[in-house]
């Protein structure tokens, strides 16, 4: 435990290696330690290590299965995966053991856009993401993830009272800013969205979900030579990139 605590410490300071190198410590005194295999995962993770990181989170729910964070956390390694629908499982698991468990709610919501989810089933999550949000201390992502329910329904005045409330909670959050994109490009505010896309893209320069859509913006905006110059950056395996640029030739 001593060791699992200096872990932490590093972890709090951002040397997440030495952090990694502490778990890992730990858990050769004490193999079935599913907190030291959570952070750990959380560590490996933030070093853009994912293999890794699902192996520690699989290890960390499958010691304590009453648990809910790894479950969440899981889920939501596996949306960005593509892997659907265990994602799904390990995602609702989360929630049947803890109904209040955030980032599981904003890993659904995900799933269930990426997946384009009946309208029945997306009112659903958003009647339980709006009953969170009305609760004390909301965080920005889950703002964000109620928005996100709310402009694909087509409820766009809410989306933009949602988006907003994200961004006064985290005026930084790159998801709420990309949300606030989309918004802006589906009421056809091409340069609030344009302007929006071109912050995103200074300060994720590494992006490629942001350089997409400062494409998309340019596009909207009519500067269809910009966005070509910047689809040409994209990994040619991006399908939304490739529509785009059919859609500019």
């Amino acid at each position: 435990v001593e060791i699992f605590n200096l872990g932490q410490d590093a972890h709090e300071k951002g040397d997440l290696r030495k952090a990694i190198e502490l778990y890992r410590k730990a858990l050769t005194i004490i193999p079935e330690f599913p907190e030291a295999e959570f952070q750990m995962a959380a560590a490996l993770l933030a070093l853009n290590e994912p293999a890794e990181a699902e192996k520690a989170f699989r290890r960390a729910a499958g010691l304590r299965e009453d648990w809910s964070p790894p479950r969440a956390a899981l889920g939501s390694l596996l949306v960005q995966a593509g892997k659907f629908a265990e994602a799904e499982t390990w995602l609702s698991s989360a929630l049947e053991l803890d109904e209040t468990n955030t980032p599981a709610y904003v890993a659904m919501t995900d799933l269930r856009l990426k997946t384009k989810s009946s309208a029945g089933v997306l009112q659903e999550l958003l009647a339980k993401i709006r009953f969170l949000t009305g609760k004390a201390n909301p965080t920005a992502a889950l703002w964000v993830s109620r928005a996100s329910l709310e402009r694909a329904l087509g409820d766009m005045e809410s989306a933009k009272k949602s988006i907003s409330s994200a961004l006064r909670i985290d005026p930084a959050n790159r998801a709420g800013i990309a949300e606030r994109i989309e918004i802006g490009l589906a009421e056809k505010n091409f340069d609030g969205a344009l302007e929006d896309a071109k912050g995103l893209v200074r300060v994720a320069p590494q992006s490629d979900d942001a350089k997409l859509l400062l494409a998309r913006s340019l596009a909207a905006a009519g500067q269809i030579d910009e966005a070509s110059e910047m689809l040409d950056a994209l990994p040619a395996g991006m399908s939304a990139a490739a529509e785009l640029d059919r859609k500019s030739t």
